[in-house]
């Protein structure tokens, strides 16, 4: 196995993922969810959040950590992709909202299992969604885009 495409393509999903988590999540945090988090807003969820100054720390390792797992996953695929044109991002987005989401066995905000699980409020769980939708558009277009331009499928040898 060649390691080099692997770790770049690991690179790349990394180097997306984490910028666009962190912008997303900082427009939705200005917008919609500074109101629930505890210290910041009139409606704060204190069983579900931690203080912003417990995991401040921790966001860019743990997405670090999260966009190399998104980029193993989607690795084999990544040819695919690329053959299915403009749609291959959507794709991307598709696979990482779909299961990584919304149909993911964790009772995450905005997930099937959030809304059936845990106590959360409904307002609050369908005011996640737009930071995850749009999150996942970017990421799986900037993904699609950035291997686009630097991918060269390897020649078959008979």
């Amino acid at each position: 196995m060649q390691w080099r495409p692997l770790l770049s393509f690991l690179a790349k999903v990394t180097t997306v993922h984490v910028v666009t988590y962190y912008i997303a999540g900082m427009i939705s945090f200005s917008l919609i969810l500074h109101h629930y988090m505890p210290g910041t807003g009139d409606r704060p969820l204190p069983s579900y959040y931690k203080d912003l100054n417990d995991f401040a720390a921790w966001v860019i390792p743990a997405q670090i950590a999260r966009g190399i797992l998104l980029g193993i996953a989607l690795y084999p695929f990544r040819a695919r992709f690329l053959e299915l044109g403009y749609k291959g991002g959507l794709a991307i987005a598709g696979l990482y909202l779909l299961i990584g989401q919304f149909a993911c066995p964790g009772t995450s905000p905005g997930s099937i299992e959030g809304f059936v699980y845990t106590r959360l409020p409904l307002d609050f769980q369908y005011a996640v969604i737009p930071e995850i939708v749009g999150q996942g558009l970017a990421l799986g277009y900037l993904v699609y885009l950035w291997e686009r331009f630097t991918f060269r499928p390897r020649p078959v040898t008979v």
